[in-house]
Formats: structure tokens, C-alpha cells, sequence
């Protein structure tokens, strides 16, 4: 339940920031296409999107969480970390993307790794991370 509050506020968020920088008469813009896709989950064609979007405006973290983000749901979890990376580069508040790089690391085995990240976004979003944590943490020592 933690996991879909987390992403969908993420998804609303970049939907709604996104949005604002688009007229009515302009095509939606690459990123806005990823987001769309995935959250249908088409993680493929998000991707392609994403590298897009990433050619558009190199300089967009969001592009990179998205791209990262698909990488992960599709089981490569090493090209995401490395978009989660330069996702915190440009934004080193944005929780999620510390959350889900995380997710890729516990993935890898790298659980020492992911309490890092773990606790790193617990202390941007402490609300919305604790009980996330907690659960995809403890399941992980314990499967």
C-alpha cells in the first residue's frame, strides 16, 4: 500500500509540474509520454521515451527517475541505479529516486548498501518512507 502512495504522489507530482509547462496547442512533450506509459506498464516503449526526453532536456531529473524507474520494474537493476544516480545528482532531494535505487541494491544484495539509501530517504520524506522501509527491508532479510 506504501509503494503505490509513494508512486503515484511521484507520478502526480511530475504529471502536474509537467503539465504546467505545456500549452494547450503543444503536443505532450517526451517525459509526459514516459510517465503515461508507465504507468500503464509499458516499461519498454516508457524507456525510449525516457532516452527522449533525456535528449530534450539533459538536465531534467525527472527524465532520469522515470528511465530508472522503468529499468527497475524491468529487472535492470544496475543501468538504474546509475540513472538514480544522476537522478540525486540533479536533485539530491528526491526521495523516491533514493528509495528505489535502494530497491535495486537489496535486489543486487547489496542490503547494507540499500539501508543507506533507505535511511537517506527517510530523512527528506519521514512520513511517507518509514513504514515503505520497514516492510521492503525486513521482507528482504527474512525471504
Amino acid at each position: 500500500m506504501k509503494r503505490i502512495i509513494i508512486f503515484t504522489s511521484t507520478f502526480c507530482w511530475l504529471l502536474i509540474s509537467t503539465i504546467g509547462a505545456v500549452n494547450a496547442q503543444e503536443k505532450p512533450n517526451a517525459l509526459l509520454k514516459a510517465i503515461y506509459l508507465t504507468k500503464e506498464e509499458d516499461y519498454a516503449l516508457a524507456l525510449k521515451y525516457c532516452d527522449k526526453a533525456i535528449e530534450e532536456n539533459a538536465g531534467n531529473a525527472d527524465s532520469y527517475y522515470i528511465r530508472g524507474y522503468a529499468r527497475y520494474k524491468l529487472g535492470k537493476y544496475e543501468k538504474a541505479i546509475k540513472d538514480f544516480d544522476t537522478t540525486l545528482r540533479l536533485n539530491k532531494n528526491h526521495a523516491d529516486a533514493y528509495l528505489y535505487r535502494g530497491n535495486c541494491k537489496k535486489a543486487l544484495n547489496k542490503y547494507w548498501s540499500a539501508l543507506k539509501d533507505y535511511k537517506k530517504a527517510r530523512k527528506i520524506a519521514p512520513n511517507i518512507t518509514n513504514m515503505y522501509i520497514i516492510k521492503n527491508f525486513v521482507s528482504a532479510l527474512f525471504s
